[in-house]
């Protein structure tokens, strides 16, 4: 009787081949070496242009914005508050009070949060680059957050309070040397809401953002 060569693979069941070649290759040496790590090197790629980021980002989640500047502001204001056509608004923002009763803009200084109204001014602290986020404090607001008070939330904003991303915000926001902590933060961000014959429908509980924001 013929004796069969232990390793010719000619005369080896298919499977043995294959376990054979498994073996070989899980001893054998790998002479590739591998690129040492650096562990204290950023997870995220950095951001070049944080408001081009931003707005980019902002966009896509599902928020309106009109690029203005400080001069142009308050006209753009005024032109979309009476675009719009809004029965009833509730101004925030003490700063704009002078400027909408310039215009014989009615806006309310407070609402209960149970009656909601046509739309809101509100402003951002900050905004996130990375994916298009709002950050709202509660410090000078009657509310403990900026949903639930209008169908549409006409934010004002900075483009200099344009960070790159959350770790930025939360590290600013660290508490005082006192342990007393920083005022509460809302994070939001702009959300594609259902289409009904062919239209967003927005609600007070998930609202339009509409951004004026100031370069």
């Amino acid at each position: 009787m013929a004796n069969f060569p232990q390793y010719d693979n000619k005369y080896m069941p298919p499977k043995e081949v294959i376990r054979k070649k498994i073996k070989q290759a899980l001893i054998s040496k790998n002479a590739k070496t591998f690129t040492s790590l650096d562990a204290n090197a950023d997870i995220l790629v950095p951001i070049d242009d944080v408001v081009t980021e931003f707005r980019m980002n902002y966009k896509m989640a599902g928020g309106k914005h009109i690029l203005c500047t400080k001069e142009n502001f308050a006209d753009m204001l005024v032109q979309l508050i009476e675009n719009q056509h809004y029965p009833t608004i509730l101004n925030t923002a003490k700063a704009l009070s002078p400027l909408l009763a310039k215009h014989n803009i009615h806006c309310y200084d407070s609402i209960d949060s149970s009656s909601p109204v046509d739309a809101a001014i509100v402003f951002a602290n900050q905004l996130i680059a990375r994916n298009g986020a709002m950050v709202f404090s509660q410090k000078l607001s009657l509310y403990p957050s900026v949903k639930n008070l209008a169908k549409d939330i006409i934010v004002v904003a900075m483009v200099q309070n344009i960070v790159p991303d959350l770790k930025t915000v939360l590290d600013q926001y660290q508490p005082t040397g006192n342990g007393k902590p920083h005022d509460m933060l809302e994070i939001i961000t702009p959300t594609n809401t259902p289409i009904v014959d062919g239209k967003n429908v927005y609600t007070p509980n998930e609202p339009r953002y509409i951004m004026l924001l100031v370069e």
